[in-house]
């Protein structure tokens, strides 16, 4: 994996990262976290894309929802907290979506996009 030579990390920071993913508590996200976001709860989920095919799932889903949405992983941090590395995906439609596993840091009071690790498009 990356961590393993890359020169962004201290020894520290790999070893918190591979302690935070041996938990492997599962968070889920709540309402406010991620600014003018409509959170969709896994059942809702669920129940529009069990059981149909997918063109009818899509379009169940753009009436409700719009035109897509994203999953957002739970951040995993450096031993200091002041770098994360997080999973972003958009989903639109059967063959559309894009997303990645970026690195951020946290700059003059914000996350700033540090690194891209790698990326997929359809």
């Amino acid at each position: 994996m990356f961590y393993k030579t890359d020169s962004l990390f201290t020894h520290d920071d790999i070893k918190s990262f591979r302690e935070q993913l041996q938990k492997k508590i599962v968070q889920e996200w709540t309402d406010g976290k991620i600014i003018n976001a409509i959170l969709i709860k896994e059942n809702k989920f669920k129940r529009i894309f069990n059981q149909r095919t997918n063109e009818k799932s899509w379009n169940l889903f753009y009436k409700k929802y719009g035109k897509g949405f994203y999953v957002y992983s739970y951040p995993i941090f450096s031993e200091n907290l002041k770098k994360a590395i997080i999973s972003i995906e958009y989903h639109c439609g059967g063959l559309c979506g894009s997303g990645g596993v970026y690195l951020f840091e946290f700059k003059d009071n914000n996350w700033v996009l540090l690194k891209t690790y790698s990326q997929f498009t359809n």
